[in-house]
């Protein structure tokens, strides 16, 4: 596994995306904004943790 293979080619289903993201959630003490609830966020390890960094970001400047 890269940080470009698909997820869904892994095996990770919208159900298990919905559990990650809770877990990511805890993990980090963030909460993802809306914007990033979709299939392209979740797309592959590189864009979802992309969204995470984006909201650690927003998050530490607030």
């Amino acid at each position: 596994m890269t940080e470009e293979t698909p997820l869904p080619t892994m095996g990770l289903t919208s159900m298990q995306a919905i559990e990650l993201m809770f877990d990511i959630e805890d993990a980090y003490g963030i909460t993802l904004d809306d914007e990033y609830l979709n299939d392209a966020t979740f797309a592959t390890a590189r864009s979802l943790w992309q969204a995470v960094e984006a909201t650690r970001g927003r998050s530490e400047a607030a």
